[in-house]
């Protein structure tokens, strides 16, 4: 059975081979192809890289919104005995004991 599968998938690369080994280039002016079409796929292509770079940054945001809640609720366990500046810090100088 493993023979004909490995005949049968090296007559189907055997014929892709020799189709795309008879391939000639052609410009597009030979094919009668208008050459404006080409540019509302490219806008197409462009505005889709603008949104997924928008969502990529509204996710590393929403990121560091939870990480900083992360810190926040879970300060007494990562850093025991520590106050976190801005959180809970002590009113005067900071350098007076």
């Amino acid at each position: 059975m493993f023979d004909r599968a490995a005949v049968g998938i090296r007559m189907e690369l055997g014929g892709f081979a020799r189709v795309m080994g008879r391939m000639q280039p052609v410009s597009v002016s030979d094919v009668r192809v208008v050459r404006c079409l080409f540019v509302v796929p490219f806008f197409v292509v462009v505005g889709s890289f603008a949104v997924v770079g928008g969502r990529v940054l509204v996710m590393l945001s929403s990121f560091s919104v939870m990480f900083r809640s992360f810190l926040v609720v879970h300060r007494d366990i990562l850093f025991p005995g520590e106050i976190l500046r801005g959180l809970a810090a002590p009113r005067g100088n900071p350098m007076e004991f």
